[in-house]
């Protein structure tokens, strides 16, 4: 069994253009991996296609919001804007020790990882239309088991052409480079390395509202690219034939009863 204990302290940097600064301390977070497509998921449904809506009704409420995750008053990120952008970059740090790094019942080891997460978000301030981008990293690097370090990067963004006030096209994409925990669900077997893989992915949506009634359809592909990791006995695995496309199309109707009732197909 693996058992990640804990991360040990966490720093926030929040950079602003006026005189006036603030700093929180932000609680540090792993980057939201995407699972393989093709890899094992148990019990796991599958999710709805995410569409990119500033005026989404699924936005959890503040009096909802975990207390960690909640922002605190008086310590919103000012940004640094330039013309009709904002940027809000970021950093977080901390250590990480497991107990248990290859994931094994015979072949225990504990170690300590050093984490760094820096990242960036830009955004438009534009009236109608806009583009939303982050870019954001992980490094990890192990004290006692050099080849368990990674490294993870992405870039991630979204945005939205208003043809009418009824009419949107909603488009998204991502290009990363991701690694596979050694030990995961969709690890190669014996693997004592992490397996590298580039991950493409985009989405373009046509949103349409009829009074009460939302309606929506697009379509969606990911693009795998994966690499090699190593054996335990030193020889090479070759993940070549993990490689693939997946397309999606999708549609979603939402009626609105009323203001508190929201039927969504």
């Amino acid at each position: 069994m693996k058992c990640v204990v804990a991360y040990i302290g966490a720093a926030g940097l929040l950079l602003a253009c006026s005189s006036r600064s603030d700093a929180q301390v932000i609680p540090s977070t792993r980057l939201l991996i995407e699972p393989p497509w093709n890899a094992q998921r148990v019990f796991e449904p599958s999710p709805l296609p995410e569409l990119a809506d500033r005026d989404s009704s699924d936005e959890i409420p503040p009096e909802d919001m975990p207390v960690m995750k909640r922002q605190q008053p008086g310590y919103e990120p000012v940004g640094i804007r330039a013309g009709s952008w904002m940027f809000n970059p970021a950093l977080t740090s901390g250590l990480l020790y497991d107990s248990n790094v290859f994931s094994s019942n015979t072949f225990q080891r504990s170690d300590i990882a050093a984490v760094i997460a820096p990242s960036l978000r830009a955004h438009t301030l534009w009236e109608r239309h806009g583009i939303d981008l982050k870019l954001d990293g992980e490094s990890i690097n192990y004290r006692q088991n050099p080849g368990l370090d990674q490294t993870n990067a992405r870039l991630r963004g979204s945005g939205w052409y208003d043809f009418a006030q009824d009419l949107v096209l909603l488009t998204s994409f991502q290009i990363a480079h991701l690694n596979e925990g050694v030990g995961t669900l969709s690890s190669p077997v014996n693997a004592i390395q992490p397996t590298p893989y580039d991950l493409m992915s985009g989405d373009v949506t046509l949103r349409k509202e009829f009074n009460r009634l939302t309606t929506s359809i697009g379509m969606s592909v990911d693009s795998y690219d994966y690499g090699s990791t190593r054996a335990q006995d030193g020889s090479i695995i070759n993940q070549d034939g993990r490689d693939g496309q997946l397309y999606r199309l999708h549609g979603r109707i939402d009626y609105a009863f009323f203001a508190a009732l929201r039927d969504t197909r």
